[in-house]
């Protein structure tokens, strides 16, 4: 004779709240144990994606889970921050690096899902910004256009009298 039994269920819904009891049977007939119930994990996000990216933040959003009253977010394989809502602006990026995420659910009695397929990308090189643009010594035939960079590069100014911009001088 057994004295301990267990049944694998498999093929159930994510989220879903169960309900269970046992029965067993001997030579006195039936006996059944009282009702339980367990929920089963919410699943891991889908979906996740970027907007706006740049070559130090990025903008990422991903398919709501209903039931989901959490989620938290992994930077390569570490948890960054716990969110409320399905979008984050990831900052403080390093210009030309790989990166992965993933994201995870949490339900009302603060389990937690398993993470989401990670998501990869690169960020773009650093844009060169040009600043302190201004004309001076301006004549009656001559202007001095001026700008400074954040870095040492060769520069060109294009200029017209109209948009178009046609003309180079360097």
């Amino acid at each position: 004779t057994k004295t301990e039994h267990s049944v694998d269920i498999t093929g159930l819904t994510s989220g879903q709240k169960y309900f269970y009891r046992a029965i067993s049977e001997d030579a006195n007939g039936p006996t059944s144990s009282d009702y339980y119930d367990f929920t089963t994990y919410l699943p891991a996000p889908q979906g996740l994606r970027q907007n706006n990216l740049k070559y130090n933040s990025v903008d990422l959003n991903w398919n709501k889970i209903t039931g989901a009253i959490k989620y938290k977010l992994y930077k390569d394989n570490a948890m960054i921050v716990e969110l409320d809502e399905n979008t984050y602006s990831l900052t403080d990026l390093s210009p030309e690096t790989d990166y992965s995420v993933q994201v995870s659910t949490i339900d009302s009695k603060g389990r937690e899902s398993e993470k989401s397929t990670a998501f990869t990308f690169t960020t773009p090189a650093k844009s060169i910004n040009i600043s302190f643009i201004q004309a001076s010594g301006i004549t009656n035939t001559d202007a001095k256009i001026s700008w400074t960079t954040d870095e040492i590069i060769a520069c060109q100014l294009l200029y017209d009298t109209d948009t178009s911009l046609d003309v180079v001088a360097d």
